[in-house]
């Protein structure tokens, strides 16, 4: 388990030839749905040298990432080595642990932990401690695996319905605007509409 840091920006040469990518609560819109497991692209990068100079670490591809801060509770896995800021908490998994298995595991724990552990009127914060006091269940490594390919099956068909009642309704308000707009041109005789009542 480990967490990130932001280089001093009192120092400009710690911002130049930035090139490792660094997740920040800016990449949260990336995994707020869930249909994104894997962050890969960052809006920001810090360079070598911040990173030398920070208590900021290079996790390796796979690491999972929680937000702790402002958007508390989403998470992902590394698609690269990366860095990350102060607002999350990381979990490099070992041979017992598959990262997806974890992060399936936290995603599930979303409403509990902003429900238990997220302190804060204005801006929830989930402190390492607590983070630390977690325990989520260990099947073996095959298990886990089956129990994530068995998510992502149920995901794919929930998110092809969601997506197909969302288009319905974008066509719904389209129609209903059209109707609107041609009663108010006068392309259509409003005074021979009948009411029909359910």
């Amino acid at each position: 388990m480990g967490s990130g840091h932001t280089p001093s920006r009192s120092n400009p040469e710690w911002w130049t030839d930035c090139r490792i990518p660094w997740i920040t609560t800016g990449e949260v819109s990336q995994v707020r749905d869930d249909r994104r497991e894997v962050i890969s692209e960052t809006r920001e990068r810090i360079s070598e040298l911040g990173l030398a100079n920070s208590a900021a670490e290079l996790h390796p591809k796979g690491t999972v990432v929680l937000c702790r801060t402002a958007s508390a509770g989403y998470s992902g896995v590394m698609g690269h080595d990366m860095a990350t800021s102060q607002d999350y908490v990381t979990w490099t998994c070992g041979p017992r642990l598959d990262p997806f298995y974890l992060l399936w595991c936290l995603r599930a724990m979303r409403q509990d932990l902003l429900g238990r552990l997220a302190m804060g009127s204005t801006h929830k914060t989930i402190y390492v401690p607590d983070l630390q006091m977690l325990r989520v269940p260990l099947p073996e490594l095959g298990e886990q695996r089956e129990i994530v390919k068995r998510i992502r099956e149920a995901n794919t068909r929930i998110d092809s319905l969601v997506d197909a009642i969302n288009q319905q309704l974008a066509l719904l308000a389209e129609r209903r605007q059209a109707l609107i707009t041609a009663a108010v041109t006068g392309q259509m005789d409003v005074t021979t509409a009948r009411r029909v009542t359910p």
